[in-house]
């Protein structure tokens, strides 16, 4: 907001408050994203929050809308979305409920919020939205510089959690100041990432088919790196604070939309790449914006166990392993869950399961899997902020993530020791009992390959009568289910992002 040679306090103060103006009192007569919002009344009053979307003083009837919805569930509006389960945007999304669409006209009261859809031609992977928009209802004129409140939940939840913000509230002189790397994304493409409604509310990997393809990806991973990367961006000593208040914004309503939808019976749980990233947004909002309910969330979220987390980052990690002092990764099932999937030729079922004895990484193979592809690699862009802000650190409330992080770009998977058997099976040719992987062919015979079953869990494999596993007696090839794999995919996996690598490189404590 305010060029270099703006010396003056003043002056820079002068600036802010004009943009804050033009913004609040843009004329929205027709269009937003390619959605037009018409009512009954004439000269219905309207501008927009700081983030841009539309705010109408009501009462007021929402005539119609532009596009219209179809009768096949496609263009769809949804009045104060509140259910983690069900929407009625798309009936190509999960969770389609047709009753949960807004019948126009219709009449709207302060404190309602509408969601309008414009529907993708193409949906993979069931990503069936193109765009959207948000309408907020308010009682009177919106002053300038005012944050959205949140679309998800009901009028009297969104009212109850306090989140009336305006950007003058947003302190980034907190903000460490840190040197930059030639692989930083510019200032433009951060306001863009999150200046249209990231749409998050659907729970679990479901959630990827509500978000619209022009306003973010549809995948956790992807999204967690992008917003690895904001929170880099916004402790880079290149831009003044008031620049970075401005490029904060879209990314403290991600935020903000974020933690209404999780106070209100939402969840971003541990499902491999699904639902990472959300979290590191509403500790930054929280603290910019000196919120202590986000701050008390994000601090005592990770004082769960698996699946009963609410945050992927939380979730996916076993910091109580039996018998290590080392945070591991995997999520929590079942003993048998746990070999079924290392049994399966096809490698299918829970891809993220912890040991069950807490001795190694889970899944069906340290190093690979959901732990390669999908999420540690890209966790570096989550920790470093939060490891060069103690203040965020402190709030993100969980060391034991940091911690694994590191281990991984220092050293890699955890295998050893290890004192627990391989799974077994029999061998293709005949030639009897065979130790091996799944999915892996291992060869055994003369000429046959290891068919893994669970015929021998509980006395080949698993568990012993004791409570602990069955050992490995057999050290031809090492001690335990993966010795080979000690160290595996260090520093390495998929959805890295260059910028946090290189920032790694320069920042990151040793």
């Amino acid at each position: 907001l305010c060029c270099s040679s703006c010396l003056v306090v003043g002056c820079c103060r002068l600036r802010s408050m004009m943009y804050l103006l033009a913004i609040s009192l843009v004329v929205f007569t027709k269009s937003q994203y390619g959605i037009e919002f018409d009512f009954v009344e004439d000269n219905v009053q309207r501008g927009v929050f700081v983030t841009g979307d539309v705010w109408v003083v009501g009462p007021v009837t929402l005539k119609d809308t532009t596009p219209a919805s179809t009768p096949d569930g496609r263009n769809g509006i949804q009045l104060n979305p509140h259910s983690p389960h069900q929407q009625a945007l798309d009936n190509r999304i999960s969770g389609y409920n047709s009753s949960l669409s807004l019948s126009l006209p219709a009449k709207l009261q302060p404190g309602d919020v509408v969601v309008k859809a414009i529907s993708a031609d193409d949906a993979p992977h069931d990503v069936a939205l193109k765009v959207a928009a948000v309408l907020t209802v308010v009682a009177h004129p919106v002053p300038p510089g005012q944050f959205r409140p949140p679309y998800f939940g009901t009028p009297s939840g969104r009212a109850s959690l306090g989140l009336n913000f305006s950007i003058n509230n947003v302190q980034t002189t907190i903000l460490p100041n840190v040197s930059g790397v030639d692989s930083a994304p510019n200032a433009t493409w951060m306001k863009e990432r999150f200046q249209k409604p990231q749409l998050d509310w659907l729970t679990n990997f479901v959630s990827r088919e509500i978000h619209p393809q022009e306003s973010m990806p549809d995948y956790g991973a992807d999204i967690a790196r992008d917003t690895g990367d904001a929170a880099m961006m916004l402790q880079l000593d290149i831009y003044t604070p008031a620049e970075k208040q401005n490029m904060s914004v879209g990314y403290i309503q991600f935020g903000i939309d974020s933690y209404s939808i999780l106070m209100q019976g939402g969840a971003f749980p541990a499902n491999g790449g699904h639902d990472n990233g959300r979290k590191l947004p509403i500790v930054y909002a929280g603290l910019l914006l000196g919120h202590d309910g986000m701050i008390n969330l994000t601090k005592h979220a990770a004082d769960c166990i698996g699946q009963d987390c609410v945050f992927s980052e939380d979730g996916e990690l076993n910091r109580m392993p039996s018998h290590n002092n080392i945070t591991l990764f995997g999520s929590t099932d079942s003993e048998k869950d746990y070999w079924t999937l290392l049994t399966n030729p096809q490698c299918d079922g829970d891809r993220i399961v912890r040991d069950p004895y807490g001795y190694i990484d889970g899944g069906y193979l340290p190093g690979d899997s959901y732990q390669f592809c999908c999420t540690s690699q890209m966790w570096k862009g989550t920790a470093l902020p939060l490891l060069l802000w103690p203040a965020a650190q402190e709030a993100f409330g969980d060391d034991d993530f940091i911690s694994y992080v590191k281990r991984w770009v220092s050293f890699g998977a955890w295998t050893q020791p290890d004192p627990c058997a391989p799974p077994a099976g029999n061998c293709s040719d005949g030639s009897g009992l065979c130790r091996g992987r799944c999915g892996n062919k291992t060869p055994c015979g003369k000429n046959g390959v290891c068919v893994l079953s669970m015929d021998g869990y509980g006395k080949l494999f698993g568990p012993e009568a004791m409570g602990s596993c069955i050992h490995d007696n057999d050290p031809k090839d090492g001690v335990g289910r993966y010795p080979d794999r000690h160290g595996a995919g260090k520093n390495d996996g998929a959805y890295a992002s260059k910028f946090a690598n290189d920032m790694w490189a320069k920042h990151a404590p040793q």
